[in-house]
């Protein structure tokens, strides 16, 4: 059986199962070149074989695009029952963590901006009243029984109360907050990651914000606003994304204490574009002792293909079979030779390398693009579609900003080896393979300054052979010249930017960039601008 999954709105993505294995996931912008982009179609002109189901999803009950990606799969000749669903987009999130998970039972939480829209026709108090889903829990179990326990949905209109396990109110999520502080300072909603990068500038606890219903204007459900002026300080602008970061991951913190206590399940799952924040991620597994606690790294909505796929797999084969994630390199497989990277570069130097070679060029400040074949889902680049610099070098931070066109506050991770995590940084975990969590560094900062935020934190992917092996070999050339086991790693695009997908996004990139070098793992093939 053939499973299609599509998530539209905002990070349109598709996934397509097959055995209950993923066969293939991606979001649209990768093909299309716009970031966010709410469509799925370039990514249903890749679909060539036969599917049996069709899975939809969204926030509402918009039947014209459900009927449009029906007619446009009909049109290509394909033939296929449809499922239809709206209403569940937190259910989704819950689905999709719980089965990467490897649990067989556990607690699975949902938390972003806003989900699906909610109404409440039944109840006289909230009669034709209308609100968004922010926040639930379910307790999950196989095959697909997801009992949801807990609901927070957000209305424009003034009330505070519960109906059942309902909690309906003027409160926005810890997601919601931290999207409308980006659109506050002048980002977009999909740009949480900078105010969380702003938050460790924060030197002064002065902010009430989460639970401040004066603070934010939500008339307008598809568009809230933060009420707050800075002043001319910069530093208002620090310390309030400090507080945010704080409250907001202590709220979450004991929000999850609460929901174990009340069930008693001491395995949970998270997911939902909140669970980004890898900051408070860390904060969660420093703080949630005998708790085992998994969280899902394509948390955004562009996860949402795979949940529902998901979900209605073990759905319709009643399949009771643990898929536990041991990898997201869920793209599109890209072949490519010698030949087609001649060509494709001819107008650059191209050379015959290994990844020695990778790693004396890193040594001398290149920026390094690597690509390989199957790209990663999520926003985070681990190895596949990366750029790689030198985490010794003291400006380096600003060097690679500049060449990305980014904001000269923001922080860079870092790619290491799997074995010599707890040398380098302050943590309980033994791996962090999806670059999850920011972690504080136990070395000097002169080191690797490159890849510490100004609170000497770092957000880490560990590598292992097994994993990526030409990833970590790069990194073991590396650690031989310059007795540091790790690299700068950074998606490879420049800002505004989808992360590369093919070989002729590659070229355009580099060709419009400071880009220092490109390398192929599979041809092993260097690629320099001649006057490098």
């Amino acid at each position: 059986m053939r499973i299609l999954g599509i998530s539209q709105n905002h990070n349109a993505s598709i996934c397509l199962i097959e055995d209950g294995e993923i066969k293939l996931h991606c979001e649209n912008e990768r093909l299309s070149g716009r970031k966010h982009h709410a469509k799925a179609y370039d990514l249903l002109d890749t679909i060539k074989d036969s599917i049996d189901y069709l899975v939809i999803s969204g926030f509402s009950p918009n039947k014209k695009y459900n009927q449009d990606y029906e007619k446009y799969l009909k049109d290509k000749g394909f033939k296929f029952k449809t499922i239809n669903v709206w209403s569940s987009h937190h259910m989704f999130h819950a689905s999709h963590a719980f089965y990467n998970s490897g649990f067989d039972k556990a607690l699975s939480i949902a938390i972003d901006g806003m989900g699906s829209e909610y109404y409440f026709n039944n109840d006289n108090d909230l009669k034709d009243g209308y609100g968004r889903e922010q926040r639930a829990t379910f307790v999950a179990e196989y095959p697909n029984n997801f009992t949801e326990i807990d609901k927070d949905v957000v209305v424009n209109f003034k009330y505070d109360g519960t109906n059942d396990h309902v909690k309906v109110s003027n409160d926005v999520s810890e997601g919601q907050l931290f999207e409308m502080t980006s659109s506050r300072l002048g980002f977009t909603p999909f740009d949480a990651g900078k105010v969380m990068a702003l938050a460790a500038y924060g030197k002064n606890r002065k902010y009430h914000i989460v639970g401040n219903q004066d603070l934010y204007d939500i008339s307008n459900l598809q568009k809230p606003k933060l009420n707050i002026e800075f002043g001319d300080s910069i530093q208002n602008v620090y310390d309030f994304c400090g507080d945010l970061q704080r409250q907001c991951q202590e709220n979450v913190l004991q929000y999850i204490k609460d929901k174990v206590v009340q069930t008693g399940i001491t395995k949970v799952c998270l997911s939902g574009g909140y669970f980004l924040n890898c900051v408070a991620n860390h904060f969660y597994k420093d703080n949630l002792d005998g708790i085992e606690l998994y969280i899902e790294p394509v948390a955004t909505d562009a996860g949402q293909s795979i949940g529902i796929a998901k979900y209605f797999w073990h759905n319709l084969n009643n399949d009771t079979t643990i898929r536990k994630q041991k990898s997201i390199y869920y793209g599109y497989e890209r072949k490519y030779d010698n030949n087609v990277i001649s060509t494709q570069f001819k107008d650059f130097e191209v050379l015959k390398a290994d990844e020695k070679v990778v790693a004396a060029e890193l040594r001398k400040k290149k920026l390094i693009g690597v690509y390989g074949q199957k790209s990663e889902s999520g926003p985070r680049a681990l190895g596949n579609r990366s750029l790689l610099f030198d985490p010794t070098v003291n400006n380096g931070k600003d060097i690679v900003n500049k060449t990305k066109k980014r904001e000269p506050f923001r922080p860079f991770a870092c790619s290491m080896k799997e074995e010599c995590l707890h040398e380098y940084f302050d943590t309980k975990l033994d791996s962090s393979p999806f670059m999850m969590y920011a972690m504080k560094t136990k070395v000097s900062r002169d080191i690797i300054p490159a890849v510490l935020h100004i609170d000497d934190t770092c957000r880490v992917q560990t590598v292992n052979k097994k994993q990526h092996e030409h990833l970590y070999n790069i990194i073991d050339e590396f650690e031989k010249i310059s007795g540091v086991p790790m690299v700068l790693n950074t998606s490879f695009n420049l800002a505004g930017n989808p992360i590369v997908e093919t070989i002729t996004d590659v070229y355009n990139t580099f060709k419009d960039s400071d880009i220092d070098c490109l390398y192929f793992y599979e041809t092993k093939q260097l690629i320099r601008k001649l006057d490098k």
